[in-house]
């Protein structure tokens, strides 16, 4: 089996760390309850894909079907963050359509390789509701303690995310048409990107106190 990518122990010392919610009064994230599975799922996904990979088997599918799942987590996800009912609602329809549009192009239009156009669609849709939670958060009222919130780390981690793979996944397909060279390049960009991501969701867990509001002066 080949060697596993440097961000895999993030992920295990994320697993570990998120494990808090467990074991402290988390009336104002339960959602967040479910994070520790999902990381548990990626680390399996990894290990998997890694497994095929060194045996000679194709792993395409099983990431378009995780990078859908995992779009569809974090906006579910983020759903439970914002306080608006109708924006709630209306991420949740976007979830729905979007499992339908996904799953309708891998049978479909994209049946060979990555999901490059449905992978897209779930990066501005993630972006376009983690700036709507940004805009929500600082147009409170009442002041936030941002470093003990972990839905602000979170969200942060999922803007970065999903912002900075936009243009590399989205033509991931070409880069079987380039020079080694720029695949080893990018290969190393995902690594340090995917470390920090991990090293947010990290801090999101270690700093979460339950959420304490400061009457704004104004």
């Amino acid at each position: 089996m080949t060697s596993q990518a440097p961000y895999i122990y993030f992920i295990i010392l994320n697993i570990l760390v998120s494990l808090k919610v467990y074991s402290t009064r988390n009336v104002d994230f339960p959602y967040l309850k479910t994070f520790p599975l999902f990381l548990l799922l990626t680390l399996g996904v990894e290990f998997l894909g890694n497994y095929l990979s060194s045996a000679g088997f194709h792993n395409v599918i099983l990431y378009n079907l995780f990078s859908i799942l995992g779009c569809c987590y974090f906006q579910w996800l983020i759903s439970r963050m914002i306080s608006s009912r109708k924006v709630k609602n209306l991420i949740r329809v976007t979830i729905a359509g979007y499992i339908i549009i996904s799953l309708a192009n891998m049978y479909l239009f994209q049946t060979d390789g990555f999901l490059t156009v449905t992978y897209s669609l779930g990066c501005l849709l993630a972006v376009a509701e983690c700036i709507y939670f940004f805009l929500e958060l600082f147009r409170n009222p009442k002041a936030v303690n941002l470093i003990s919130n972990p839905n602000f780390w979170i969200c942060s981690a999922v803007l970065f995310w999903y912002s900075s793979t936009f243009p590399l996944y989205g033509y991931i397909n070409y880069w079987s048409k380039i020079s080694r060279l720029v695949v080893v390049n990018f290969e190393s960009i995902v690594t340090i990107l995917n470390i920090f991501f991990y090293s947010l969701f990290t801090i999101a867990f270690l700093c979460m106190k339950p959420r304490k509001y400061i009457s704004s002066p104004l």
